[in-house]
Parts: C-alpha cells; sequence; structure tokens
C-alpha cells in the first residue's frame, strides 16, 4: 500500500498528533505528575514556586486532596467561573470519586481571582469560606503585590481547615453533583 501525502498534510498530522498528546498528558495526572502551582505570568520567584510546590505535594501524598494555584494575565472573554472550572476539568484536580480537588485561580490584569472547590470538599470550603479566604487573605496580598506571602497564607487557611474537617473529605451526602444521582 503506497501512501501519498503531500508535506503540508504530514505537517498537518504532525502537528495534531503533539497536540493530542499533550492535552491527553496534561490531564488527570498523579500528584507527582502534576505541576500544581503554575504562574504563567512570572509574578513568583522559581524559589517561591518550589517552595508552595512543596507545601501542596506533601498535603496531597500525606492527605489526599490535590491543591493548584493558577496564575494568569486574563480570562479573555470568559468569566473568572468559567475559565477556574474550565481548567481544573481540563487538569483533572483530586482523586477520582473522592472530587477533592482545589485550584485557586489568579487573573491579575482583569483584578480577580477564585477558588474552586470539588465536591469532595464543598462541606469544608463552601462559598462563603472560599470568599472570606479570597477577601481577608487573598486579596490585600495581591493589592500589595505580595503574591508568595498571600498565596502561601490562603493555601495554610486551606490546608489547615481541611485538616480540621478530614472526615467529611470526600462526603457528597446531601452535595448536588452534576451527572450523579
Amino acid at each position: 500500500m503506497n501512501i501519498n501525502m503531500s508535506m503540508g498534510k504530514k505537517v498537518l498530522l504532525a502537528v495534531l498528533l503533539i497536540v493530542s498528546h499533550l492535552l491527553f498528558t496534561s490531564c488527570n495526572k498523579t500528584p507527582e505528575e502534576l505541576r500544581m502551582i503554575n504562574d504563567q505570568v512570572g509574578v513568583l520567584s522559581s524559589d517561591e514556586i518550589q517552595s508552595l510546590e512543596s507545601l501542596v505535594h506533601t498535603y496531597a501524598d500525606t492527605v489526599g486532596p490535590q491543591i493548584c494555584v493558577y496564575i494568569t494575565e486574563t480570562t479573555g472573554r470568559m468569566t473568572i467561573e468559567e475559565f477556574s472550572l474550565d481548567y481544573a476539568e481540563r487538569l483533572g484536580i483530586g482523586r477520582a470519586g473522592i472530587h477533592d480537588g482545589l485550584l485557586i485561580t489568579i487573573a491579575l490584569e482583569d483584578r480577580t481571582a477564585r477558588i474552586e472547590v470539588g465536591y469532595g470538599l464543598e462541606k469544608i470550603i463552601a462559598d462563603d469560606v472560599a470568599g472570606l479566604l479570597l477577601r481577608d487573605e487573598l486579596f490585600p496580598a495581591l493589592r500589595d503585590e505580595a503574591y508568595y506571602n498571600g498565596l502561601l497564607q490562603t493555601l495554610e487557611s486551606i490546608i489547615l481547615r481541611i485538616d480540621e474537617n478530614r472526615d467529611l473529605i470526600g462526603d457528597l451526602e446531601g452535595v448536588l453533583v452534576s451527572g450523579m444521582q
């Protein structure tokens, strides 16, 4: 069988294979594979990223919940809610069946942030708690451009709150979960 493809088709096929591979390998990673602190803007030093990575990886390895941070300039035409949910779902944060992922998204140019909480942590970090964490800890630090200190304080507060309520991790009773009965 002789397959004769033009150079353009070969390049297109190669690009599609590479993009497919990148999309597949970026989703549903274990904590060891998952880059949990993603600073697309460059406001954190490599030492600060390493420090935060160590904190959240150690927590994921010992307790289980996966906590990630994504810093971007803007969400574009998406709301912070849409952007955060889309990113969290694509990344596959949280353990399967337990739904215990949490994502802190910061859009600097948009001057907004969000804490996206998996269903398995909703009884611990409800919307009102997430709002307080943003308002009282993260936003003041962001205004002062103290990105690392704000993230560290917010992450430590989240970890403390989860630790105080470990028995509720993955408790979906009474939580409205899309696609589940």
